[in-house]
């Protein structure tokens, strides 16, 4: 596949799990939290239980300011889901009052923290005094610094990217609209989603692409083509999709694109003629009847130039021995007598 090869349910959600990428993503990275702290919270017992003179940590930490800290965060995750709710309804208002409680929470934690080291360092225990208050500065501290990144994160969706998300909360609802149209199928919706093609959003242009595919004509396929050039790649990849969805009827306009100067719209039209099977049929054609298929041999001679040696040694591969080297031996003929 090409370089920007398409990546599927980046925003749809997969039919069998309910999911898309990006909520997968953030549960493999909370995952990936889980066997952070757990691998240091695993060394920490190995340590505890290999030392027979390891002392009572009661005595060098702050209950009561620990367990108000953990008041303090739990009381955060709560603000963080209503600045959520806040979000779905739209509400401006209720989205930066809760943000910024939540930011502000995250500080109250953060001087809390540091009035628990200021502690520590001032009666003489550093995190050279001993492997416990080694443990305990390395943990709290790596918990600090992603309390700290949460609170950029929040600080800048609770303000200076509070409007977009009060306005659009869910790309889902949008792409939810522009399939429908595409649902719909009468002409006028098809012009509203040939009309959003050149709509500054990114996600206006894919979301379109991916729902005019319904209607799968031969202008409609010259259009999606058209697209391949977009320099947003989810939006390629939406015109991929759509081309393959439409089929033998995307063929000329995809063969046209070959010949395109930019190389995202010669490459991704070159994947989709290979993954369709319709450059297989060419190249199959031009084996049989050699003589009078000058348009198929010139098109599978491109394909080989732009879509890079992956894609044609796989086209070739679906030739047997014999019919492989014929092929190579009169495209390489074809183009010396050019």
């Amino acid at each position: 596949m090409s370089a920007d090869a398409a990546i599927p349910y980046t925003v749809g959600i997969r039919p069998d799990t309910g999911l898309n990428n990006v909520k997968l993503g953030i549960w493999l990275f909370l995952s990936s939290e889980v066997m952070l702290f757990g691998s240091l919270f695993a060394g920490y017992i190995l340590l505890r239980t290999g030392n027979p003179n390891w002392g009572a940590g009661t005595e060098l930490v702050n209950i009561p300011l620990a367990a108000l800290n953990t008041v303090v965060l739990i009381t955060s995750s709560v603000t963080m889901v209503m600045s959520w709710v806040a979000a779905m309804e739209r509400n401006l208002g209720k989205l930066r009052l809760f943000m910024g409680a939540t930011v502000g929470l995250g500080a109250v934690f953060m001087v809390i923290k540091a009035i628990e080291y200021h502690e520590k360092l001032a009666h003489g225990a550093p995190p050279s005094y001993s492997t416990f208050i080694a443990c305990y500065f390395t943990f709290t501290g790596l918990h600090a610094l992603h309390v700290l990144a949460g609170m950029c994160v929040n600080f800048y969706f609770g303000f200076p990217g509070a409007k977009m998300m009060a306005t659009d909360p869910q790309p889902s609802v949008r792409r939810a609209a522009l399939e429908a149209l595409g649902v719909l199928g009468t002409p006028q919706d098809r012009a509203l989603l040939l009309a959003c093609f050149t709509d500054a959003v990114p996600f206006v242009r894919t979301h379109a692409a991916r729902a005019v595919a319904a209607f799968g004509d031969a202008d409609v396929a010259t259009r999606l083509a058209g697209l391949l050039s977009d320099r947003q790649w989810m939006v390629r990849a939406a015109a991929r999709y759509s081309l393959r969805r439409i089929g033998s009827t995307a063929n000329d306009a995809l063969i046209a694109a070959l010949w395109s100067s930019d190389r995202f719209a010669a490459n991704g039209a070159s994947e989709v003629l290979f993954q369709t099977g319709a450059m297989m049929e060419m190249a199959r054609r031009v084996l049989d009847v050699p003589l009078t298929s000058s348009d198929a041999a010139s098109a599978v001679q491109r394909f080989m130039t732009v879509a890079g040696a992956h894609l044609t040694q796989a086209l070739l591969n679906q030739f047997t021995d014999r019919d492989r080297v014929t092929l190579v031996r009169y495209l390489a003929d074809r183009n010396s007598n050019a």
